[in-house]
């Protein structure tokens, strides 16, 4: 069985307010399986806040694959924040262990990225993606391999820090 590809956009912008914009992109192949993601509502917070991103995850179980988190900022190349595994287990990269949280709702097969007192550098496209989409980082390049009769499935979330006040 081949897998749908699915893309879901969360666009959240600080200037001292966060908002979200949804848009999902489902695109199936033949024998489907479903798999979709779905945003969490609208926040408000002030810069220096924490805020969390999630992906609802529905087509696979998150205590049956690993699911991953990746960023990327505006002109860089890829960055892995970390995993967490089926069994529960997290890996993280080094620079996202102090401020950086993954964590799971099994019950609701829901997949969250905590981020605590927010910084400009944390300015970027945020990626949830499904465990049979194994991201390898090298300088400034990843490669995705995919296992032949899996699904492929990521998520797109943009965190963008503005300076200044509101208006």
């Amino acid at each position: 069985m081949q897998g749908s590809v699915c893309l879901f956009r969360n666009s959240l912008t600080i200037k001292t307010i966060l908002s979200w914009s949804v848009l999902l992109l489902l695109s199936s192949l033949t024998n489907v399986h479903s798999i979709s993601l779905t945003s969490s509502p609208a926040q408000v917070k002030p810069p220096g806040e924490s805020v969390r991103l999630s992906c609802q995850i529905s087509g696979y179980s998150l205590t049956s694959y690993g699911t991953a988190w990746v960023r990327q900022p505006p002109g860089k190349g890829l960055e892995w924040i970390g995993i967490i595994w089926g069994g529960g287990s997290i890996d993280s990269g080094s620079s996202f262990k102090s401020r950086f949280t993954i964590s799971r709702d099994t019950s609701s097969n829901v997949l969250f990225l905590d981020i605590s007192s927010l910084e400009s550098g944390d300015t970027a496209v945020y990626y949830c993606a499904k465990g049979d989409t194994v991201v390898q980082l090298s300088v400034s390049t990843v490669q995705k391999h995919t296992h032949a009769h899996t699904h492929t499935c990521y998520s797109e979330s943009t965190l963008t820090m503005l300076n200044g006040g509101i208006n």
